[in-house]
Formats: structure tokens, sequence, C-alpha cells
């Protein structure tokens, strides 16, 4: 026992003559950087940079504490030594290399980075293993995974951090809300489906949409009204009418083309939706930023006019359904579906597998129940709208000069203001817990179902989304990715300042369509081009046309996100379209992106364009709907003709 006291008592002193030891200053002849593992951009941000002052020897000197001062970010930075470390904080690089000065000796650090032109490449490889290989699954994941590995430095590869991409944005709160709407729209649908509300609804639609025209004008009609929501008008309007629109013979993609192309159009151009306090919110921090002194939601309103690619898909969606004539790609699909009866082609693989969602009730009680498919649906949108207003009221209050504000400018700001702090995405949660608790207790309280069954049927249409919950998923990891890669902030650097005020509403509509295509998300475009081309739109207030400049341009970010949002196959709100309608993924994106292109074209072309110039958005409106109408009469086709 002595002897352990004595040996325990010489390491005491041992450990603190070492202790002592390693207080003694040393002199820092060069300083190391431990990067985080992920590589960056000139211009993107820094996190978990750690700064290391070391000797001659390289080691680390614990105890130095001479100041230093670092250049090459965004700000520049003085500080001191903690234990020979100084960890970097949040920061953006403005330089290739850093310059650190210590011991009045500049030291110069480089900057591991890669080429900003690979930011695009996980996209550009989802897109192009999405047409080729027509495996949506295959190809997001893929574009996942490279992106991963650009950004980790190929650390694995890149297979574990992409796992974790997925971890990531499951983690979000938002995005889990967005899952379990659709799993509980699912559920629904299920439940309705086998006590007979589809059929109920098919009967009843009958009457009216007695043939492919009439179908898909339905349809464009029943998208019109669901104009709050982008995700509740895809989930709520392809699942309603596609069993109406397979009796009818009108192919999948058709209708999800329609759901889709009529879902963020309306809900984009709505003076009230749950987009509006998104796009108003960010056009009112780029125009502060800016130095421009005006309303954000007064820009937004005046604007309108001029959202001519949100105006041009809606009215080319009407203007295809009446006409009854189709090119390309979706004349291929509605041949078949007239001709085979097949709404789908084979070998498709729909996003939504109907088998657990078929109807199996009895064909004679299917007239009295079509209200079981109507009466979740309306208490869905009921729930959706008391949510917005109620969370929005409530924290719109806890501002009282922004309410006032909204107050005094009339009723319309103030409902702007209202959905702009409402909790959208709680009002879809709740809304479909409350649809699908709703289906279940009127299909058991009319003994459409028992329990079991009504239980099993919700089940079935839980699991009908799996396919879909998972390709949403690896939607909004691509768009991580591509954030975190700043693929955006590289694409919108292609705009200078030096361009013509005439030329920026076209140019900001194809920066914004691109941005889109490329992340995913219109959402996203918005959010990187509203301060970034404001700033540039403020140096031309001399202009005589300066306010059809700054209203053709913020319309033209809004327009270029939605065209660049509908031809992307890793955009969410595409996804969606094609989970209620289900369609397969990448044929729906195949046979929309022309028609999207077309409207995109005529609003660059007959909008966008002559807007700089000073033509009055009207006219570009009657002049745009003749264009459409007469590219249509002249390419397309009658399906069932030829």
């Amino acid at each position: 026992m002595k002897h352990l006291f004595s040996w325990w008592l010489s390491a005491l002193v041992l450990s603190s003559a070492g202790a002592a030891a390693a207080e003694v200053p040393c002199e820092a002849s060069d300083v190391r950087a431990v990067w985080p593992k992920r590589r960056h951009f000139i211009g993107g941000p820094v996190k978990g940079l750690v700064l290391e002052a070391t000797d001659r020897t390289g080691e680390r000197c614990p105890a130095q504490s001479e100041p230093f001062e670092l250049r090459g970010l965004t700000k520049t930075s003085s500080g001191s030594w903690s234990s020979g470390q100084f960890v970097v904080g949040d920061d953006e690089i403005s330089a290739a290399e850093l310059s650190i000065t210590l011991n009045g000796s500049p030291k110069i650090i480089p900057v591991p980075r890669l080429p900003a032109w690979m930011s695009l490449l996980p996209a550009f490889i989802a897109v192009l293993l999405a047409l080729v290989t027509r495996q949506v699954l295959l190809s997001l994941f893929g574009g996942v995974w490279l992106g991963a590995a650009l950004l980790g430095g190929w650390s694995y590869l890149g297979f574990g951090d992409a796992l974790l991409t997925l971890v990531a944005v499951l983690a979000d709160a938002d995005r889990a809300k967005v899952v379990i709407f659709t799993l509980m729209m699912g559920g629904m649908v299920g439940v309705v489906g086998a006590s007979g509300g589809s059929l109920g609804i098919v009967a009843k639609m009958s009457r009216f949409a007695t043939t492919p025209k009439s179908g898909a004008v339905a349809t464009w009609i029943a998208g019109m009204f669901i104009f709050f929501d982008d995700y509740a008008s895809s989930l709520l309007v392809g699942s309603t009418m596609r069993p109406v629109t397979d009796r009818l013979r009108i192919s999948r993609e058709k209708l999800s083309y329609i759901v889709d192309s009529t879902a963020a159009p309306i809900t984009s151009l709505a003076a009230v939706s749950t987009w509006v306090g998104y796009e108003v919110s960010v056009l009112g921090d780029a125009m502060r930023a800016s130095g421009l002194d005006r309303d954000a939601y007064e820009v937004f309103l005046s604007g309108m006019p001029s959202r001519f690619y949100q105006i041009f898909a809606l009215l080319f969606v009407l203007i295809v359904a009446s006409m009854g004539r189709d090119f390309g790609s979706m004349l291929t699909a509605e041949r078949r579906a007239r001709r085979e009866g097949k709404p789908l082609r084979d070998g498709a693989e729909p996003l939504l597998d109907t088998q657990l969602v078929d109807d199996s009730a009895s064909p004679e009680l299917v007239e009295g129940r079509w209200w079981l498919a109507v009466v979740p649906v309306v208490l869905l949108v009921v729930v959706v709208a008391a949510v917005l207003a109620v969370t929005g009221i409530r924290a719109g209050h806890a501002d009282g000069e922004a309410w006032a504000k909204a107050e005094a400018a009339g009723t319309m700001r103030l409902v702007g203001h209202v959905l702009g702090n409402a909790a959208s995405y709680d009002a879809l949660l709740y809304a479909a817990g409350a649809g699908a608790f709703a289906s279940v207790l009127l299909s058991v309280g009319v003994r459409a179902l028992s329990m079991k069954r009504a239980l099993d049927s919700f089940m079935n249409g839980v699991r009908a989304m799996t396919l879909a919950v998972v390709v949403l998923c690896l939607a909004w990891a691509i768009g991580r990715v591509m954030g975190d890669l700043e693929a955006g902030r590289f694409v919108a650097s292609a705009i200078g300042e030096s361009v013509p005020p005439w030329s920026l509403p076209l140019i900001t509509f194809s920066l914004g369509a691109v941005i889109a295509l490329s992340t995913g998300t219109s959402w996203g475009a918005i959010a990187i081009l509203f301060p970034i081309a404001l700033p540039v739109v403020v140096l031309h207030q001399a202009h005589p046309d300066f306010d059809a400049i700054l209203l053709g341009t913020t319309s033209a970010i809004l327009g270029g996100a939605v065209y660049g949002d509908h031809c992307s196959p890793i955009s969410d709100t595409t996804v969606l379209s094609s989970i209620a309608c289900a369609a397969d993924h990448i044929d729906h994106t195949r046979t929309q992106a022309p028609y999207a292109t077309l409207a995109a074209l005529v609003s660059a072309v007959i909008g966008y364009l002559p807007l700089g110039f000073g033509l009055s958005p009207y006219v570009s409106i009657v002049l745009g709907l003749l264009a459409l109408v007469l590219v249509l009469r002249i390419i397309g086709k009658d399906p069932e003709l030829g």
C-alpha cells in the first residue's frame, strides 16, 4: 500500500511538471489550417475552420498568445489564440486564399475548393440518369451521392455522407410534416376508395365530364378552386379526378400535367395563398437591403399582370383541355389511352400503387356514397383555412407595428400579412389528420366498412405512398446538396450589373428557371435571385420605365422559378403530382416539359422582352393567348384521329 501511494504521488508530481512545462510559451513560426470536411466555393460559407499556431517542428503551441489578423473572409477577423487555436466563426470566403499576419509576418493559407461549375454536376447527373434510365430512385440517389462526394472530399466515395444527408432532411420538422401529410392523404384516399366514395364521385362527375375534353376541363376547374396551397391542390385534385379521367380514357401523363401545371401557377398567382407570405417576405427583405422604399405587398400585387408564365401556363392547360389537341410525347400517351384503354404505358412505374386503394364497394351502393369522398375533402379544406387564419392572426399580432401598417393598407394586405405569418405546414398536417379521421369515422358510422376493414384500407393507402415518400425525401436531399454546393450562387453570378435595363426581366426569368431546374425548388430560386437582382434594378431608378422594369423583374423571378420547377424531375411539387395521379414520374416530367417550355417561350418573347421596352402587360397577355392557340392549332393533333 505504501509503495502504491508513493507511485501515485510520483505520477502526480510528474504530471504537474508536464503541465507546467506545457504552459511555457513557445514561438509560433507557422499557422496550420484544419478545414472542415466540406469543400468551399469563393463567396460561399465556411463553418468550422480551426487555425492552429505551430512551432518550427510543426507541433501546436498551446500557450501562443500573439494577436493576429485574418483576411480573405467577408469580414476581416482579429483575435488571439486560445491554447494555440482559433476557431473561425461562420463567415463567407471572399478570396482564393486566406492571409494571416502573425508576429508581423503574413502567412498564406490556400482555400481547398472546387471549380464553381462543378456545383451543377449533381443535378445534371440526376436529370441525365432520369432521362436515360427512367429509374427515378437511381437517378435521384445518384445525384445525392455525387453531391455528397463533392462536398465531403470523396471521403468513402460519399456514400455515408449521402445517407446522412437523407437523415438531415428528414430531421427537418417542416419536411417531416409534409411526409406525414402525404401518408395521411394516402390513407384517406384508401378509405374513401374502399367505402365507395371514389366511385360515387365518378358517378356524379360523369354527368358533367362525359368526354375526354369535358373531363380535362373539369380537372382544370377543380385545380383553380384549390388555389390556397400547391401541395393540397396536387394531392386533392389528382386523387379525386384520377378515377374520372381513367374512365374517360385520359392518360395519367395528361392528368398529371393538368394537375401540376395548375397547382403552383394558381397558388403563386393568387393574392391569398400559402406562397404569398414567403414571396412578400423575401421580396421585402431584398427591397430594404437595396434601399427601395416601397411596400413589398403592393409591389407583389402590382406585378400580377406581368406574371406571364403563371398566366400562360394556366391558360395553356385550359386551351389544351378544351381543344382536345396534343403534340409530342403527350400525343403518343393520349393515343395509347384512347385506342388501347391504357392510362399508363406498358412497363410504367407509377409512384402510387392504385391496387392498394382500389374501390371494392358494391356498385349498387355507390350512388348514395359520393359524400363519403366529399365530406373529408371539404373538412380538409376548412381545417387548412382555419389553422392558417388562427396561427396567422396570432403570430401577426405579435408585431403590433406591422399589423397596424397592414390593417391600414386594406383588407387584402391584412390577409396577406396573416398568411405570411401562418403556420402553413401545421395547417396541412392538422387538415390531413382531420380528413383521414373523418373518412374512417364516416365509413364505419354508415356501415360502409367495418372498423377492421376501414383501418386495413387506411394502411393500404399509407403503404401505397411508400415509394412516393422515398422519392420526395430524395428530391429534398438533392436540393440540400445543391444548396451546400452553392449552385444557385454560381448560376446567379452569370448576371452582371452592366446589363441593359430592358433585358433584366428576360435575364432573371431565365436564371430563375435554370436555378429551379437545377435545385428542384422554386422557393430556393426566389430566395437566391431576389437579393441579387433587386440591387441591379435599383441602379436604373432614373430610367423612364423603371416601374415596369421593377415589376417585370420581380414577376419574372417568380415565373422562372415556377417554370424550372415544372421541368425538374427533382422538384417536390412535380413528385407530388405524380403521386396523386399515380403516374410514372419520369413520364410525367418528360411529357410536361414541352408544354411548359412552350408557355415559357411565349412568356419570354411576347411577355418579358417587350415589357422591358414599355409594352403594356395586358397587350402581351392577349397576344400570348392568341399565340398559344395558334401554335397548338398548327402542331397539335386530335389523339382520336390520325
